[in-house]
């Protein structure tokens, strides 16, 4: 058996692991290392931010495609650039790498700039205080767009299943991470954001002042951010008493799941940004 067929046969087991194996680590390591000590409301946040993410997956998994299903069958008609040119396995994973992270880098910036996807993404950065269960506190809407986004990206490139079950858990592992309320070394975390989206690139992205939260959008690799000028250092910034979220009219809202859900077909004004 080769590595691709073993990836293949062992898909589940490396998703499940990557995440909610990373989701436990992390979380742990808020309560020993915090980088804000405000004390969070989790039987609420969570209760809200992990409903999110159960009626995701159901949503997901009712959609009749997804970006596995997309390469099996872009393999078998031809589709997609890889399918038609021969490359190494380490240029066909960087491929992979580059154009997933850069179709989820767009999807992003759009979410932010265009009124209606940020009513949507808003759900997100609603949260007032970040831990790792704000990475997976997103409105089904924004996950089907996603997913969709996902597939695009793979039939157009004709990206193989074996490389996605490569990118998927990594993806999933640096979501987790730079969401979590953990305190690294300044040394550490300046190497780490070289290539990745670290906990103190990515909460300066969910500051309450919209220049700050209008940079930083990688998901994963932040050369995207400083390819395209939207990257921001968080050095300086004070980033254990930042103030996060948006301002509501109630705050007590913030945290109920069916408000979250109505929340992008109410008034623009439901969720601002500060201006410095």
């Amino acid at each position: 058996m080769n590595y691709q067929e073993w990836l293949m046969a062992n898909s589940n087991a490396i998703q499940l692991t990557a995440f909610y194996g990373l989701f436990l680590f992390l979380g742990l390591l808020e309560v020993w290392v915090p980088l804000s000590r405000l004390l969070p409301d989790r039987k609420r946040r969570w209760t809200s931010n992990l409903g999110l993410t159960l009626l995701a997956v159901l949503v997901s998994r009712a959609l009749p495609l997804s970006g596995y299903g997309t390469a099996i069958w872009a393999s078998s008609a031809g589709v997609g650039l890889l399918n038609h040119v021969s490359m190494p396995s380490l240029i066909v994973l960087i491929t992979a790498m580059v154009g997933r992270s850069l179709s989820s880098w767009l999807l992003h910036i759009s979410m932010h700039k265009v009124q209606f996807l940020w009513r949507l993404h808003r759900i997100h950065h609603l949260d007032q205080i970040m831990d790792v269960t704000t990475t997976v506190r997103f409105h089904p809407v924004e996950i089907v767009m996603s997913i969709v986004t996902g597939i695009l990206t793979v039939a157009l490139l004709g990206l193989p299943l074996w490389a996605l079950l490569i990118y998927d858990p990594f993806e999933s592992a640096v979501r987790i991470f730079s969401h979590a309320n953990i305190r690294l070394p300044e040394k550490v975390d300046r190497v780490l954001r070289l290539l990745i989206s670290t906990p103190a690139m990515h909460r300066l992205h969910h500051s309450i002042f919209q220049k700050e939260t209008d940079s930083n959008y990688g998901t994963i690799f932040s050369f995207w951010d400083r390819l395209f000028r939207t990257y921001t250092s968080p050095v300086g910034k004070g980033l254990a008493r930042m103030p996060l979220g948006l301002e509501v009219k109630n705050n007590s809202r913030v945290q109920s799941f069916w408000w979250l859900l109505e929340n992008p077909f109410l008034g623009v004004g439901e969720g601002k940004r500060r201006m410095k």
